[in-house]
């Protein structure tokens, strides 16, 4: 819809009876538009039934309609609109200030009574009044009434018929702007049909107003923009899709988006990188910008936005299942429907922003986060991200495992003989064991493709998986633990039994990794603060089974020399384990501790401190824990 067109149309017709009313969602820039757009525009155009060369052209003048208690004062405001609108420059500022005490001087105050109330010198009256007194004749102004939804619901229908009587008495152009959809709450059904009966005599054209991005965006960021305008610029494409992919056009988020990323354009800027490296950075940093601008603005909840930074944290693969499940579903000739089932908002923001795939490696931002919500940037925390973030790019760009992937992520692109020789090149990493172990599973899932698709046969899918098997074998001993790779491989559809065997064997050792890193963080604070180191008042709060994964041996061996504070300590986180909690897979450490504890009180002194705080522990364990006879 071309609502510059149509308001234009309408302009250059004669004898109208009607006004246009132009709608759209606060934000959406319909203000913005009268002001950057039709404004121009309208005043382009010459009065018609005049000497062609001395042709007067339209004004334009714009009233907002908030606050307004009663209609009789639109006149007012029209005219203090025109007067603020067409008074000369050197006067811009006194009538800016003075525009509603003008008003009232058109609407019938004395030359006296401006001077004395409005202290107007005489040289400034006599100006203004003539401006003034020559608007009081309105048909050469085209008048745009701004928020109608925000007058009283009361006031809508007798505002309706004073446009309509400035219409049909006076002849002039009305463009009415507003929110449709928020002139009424859902109560008031009878008001809002009244609304529509009488509408149809006042308005005969409804606009729906939705900004175009793009279209925008050089002229608001002119004026936030004052050291990345030249980027953003550049970025307009970008920009424009990702608003598109969001569903977003709301002005006032664009401007927010822009005010944030303008304020951490000179920290990524100071930032030591070559130039392909600082490509990747603030193309990062300006999508994280985004995301954050619209999912706060759209109104997510608070705990549904801090859990936008789990989607950029640090993954070790970015793999474009959707690509592979399109190509083996369509090889298949299956059908599938899709089944409705509840998103999750994280969920939701995948699918606007990332196609459903999982999203961008390169680290989330807790300072722009908090920035958004507080109005506080913590510039210390924002410059260590984007070193994370510079480094993170670092490692994909040198990764021979990360630069096979992303060529394979493109694989529906390439020429046959450039498939062939990454398939071959590929294939050769696996029998040399050059890739990571969690990656070999990804990248036999993209050759299994290759060959049930007939793209590639340079060997058997049977082969393939003795090699794939081997090769991960020969990776366990250097492998970590590594952490939402269960996610990662989430998005793989149509599972083989090899594929799913290989998948299950990684999923199972990196449980198994998994464990044994908790295992040593707990060790380590455990032993910490049994030393001293730490205090205790966190281990109170775990409400899950740790002990079970620390060697029972060692942790004795710390108790026995710890100071009483610190025995003190745990036999109370003793206690309440046992006593409120109690996880049956600790119950061999408190066996054992028990056995422990008890023989070594039968070597020491039976006075003391640490003496009474052991047995104390032992009566503990006893009661939970009785020995066998």
């Amino acid at each position: 819809m071309d609502i510059k067109k149509i308001i234009t149309d309408y302009i250059k017709a004669e004898n109208t009876d009607y006004a246009i009313m132009v709608t759209g969602v606060w934000g959406s820039g319909k203000t913005f538009c009268w002001n950057h757009t039709l404004k121009q525009a309208i005043e382009e155009i010459r009065i018609p039934g005049q000497d062609t060369e001395n042709a007067k052209k339209y004004s334009s003048a714009r009233v907002s309609l908030f606050g307004l208690t009663d209609v009789n004062q639109i006149r007012q405001r029209m005219l203090e609109a025109c007067v603020t609108d067409k008074v000369d420059s050197k006067l811009f500022s006194f009538v800016k200030n003075k525009k509603t005490i003008i008003g009232r001087i058109v609407s019938g105050l004395t030359r006296k009574a401006a001077k004395k109330y409005a202290d107007i010198e005489e040289e400034e009256l006599e100006e203004i009044y003539a401006i003034a007194c020559d608007l009081t004749v309105l048909k050469n102004t085209v008048f745009c009434f701004d928020d109608l939804e925000r007058l009283n619901p009361q006031l809508i229908q007798d505002t309706l018929g004073y446009i309509n009587s400035l219409i049909e008495a006076e002849h002039l152009k009305i463009i009415v702007l507003c929110n449709e959809d928020e002139l009424f709450s859902s109560d008031e059904i009878y008001k809002e049909l009244q609304y529509k009966k009488y509408k149809e005599k006042v308005i005969r054209f409804t606009c729906e107003y939705k900004t175009d991005i793009k279209t925008v965006l050089t002229t608001i960021s002119k004026d936030i923009c004052k050291n990345s305008f030249d980027y953003i610029l550049k970025q307009s494409e970008r920009i424009s899709r990702t608003y598109d992919e969001a569903e977003c056009s709301n002005i006032r988020t664009l401007k927010f988006n822009l005010d944030v990323f303008e304020l951490i354009y000179q920290p990524l800027m100071r930032v030591s990188c070559n130039e392909d490296e600082r490509i990747w950075l603030m193309g990062h940093y300006l999508f994280l910008t985004m995301l954050y601008s619209i999912e706060y603005k759209r109104g997510a909840s608070p705990d549904d936005f801090d859990s936008l930074s789990s989607l950029n944290e640090e993954r070790e693969y970015d793999i474009d299942w959707e690509g592979i499940n399109k190509v083996l579903q369509n090889n298949q000739n299956q059908e599938k429907e899709d089944e409705e089932e509840e998103i999750s908002f994280l969920d939701e923001v995948r699918n606007r922003y990332y196609g459903g795939n999982n999203p961008s490696t390169l680290g989330a931002s807790q300072a722009i986060m908090e920035y958004i919500k507080t109005g506080e940037l913590n510039e210390v925390q924002l410059e260590t991200e984007i070193q994370n973030s510079l480094s993170l790019i670092r490692k994909q760009m040198g990764s021979k495992t990360q630069q096979l992937l992303g060529q394979m992520n493109q694989f529906l692109i390439l020429e046959d003989a450039e498939l062939r020789k990454l398939a071959d090149g590929a294939l050769q990493g696996i029998r040399n064991h050059e890739y990571d172990y969690f990656s070999y599973p990804i990248i036999f899932h993209y050759l299994q493709t290759f060959i049930t698709t007939s793209m590639w046969n340079s060997i058997s899918e049977h082969e393939l998986y003795n090699l794939t098997m081997a090769a991960m074998t020969a990776k366990e001993p250097e492998t970590k633990f590594v952490s939402f790779w269960d996610h990662t491989m989430a998005g793989a559809a149509n599972e083989t039994a090899n594929f799913k065997a290989i998948v299950d064997r990684a999923q199972v050792f990196n449980g198994q990794l998994q464990k044994k890193e908790q295992g040593e963080e707990i060790r380590s604070r455990i032993l910490n603060m049994l030393n001293g180191h730490t205090n205790w008042n966190n281990a109170f709060d775990i409400m899950q089974p740790e002990l079970h994964l620390v060697d029972v041996n060692e942790v004795f061996e710390v108790f026995k020399h710890c100071k009483n504070a610190d025995r003190r300590m745990f036999v109370a986180y003793v206690q309440k384990r046992l006593n409120e909690i109690r996880f049956k897979e600790e119950q061999p450490f408190f066996e054992s501790f028990r056995d422990l504890l008890q023989n070594y009180q039968t070597l020491v002194s039976p006075t003391g401190v640490s003496y009474y705080l052991n047995k104390h522990l032992l009566n503990i364990l006893l009661k939970i824990y009785p020995q066998k006879p």
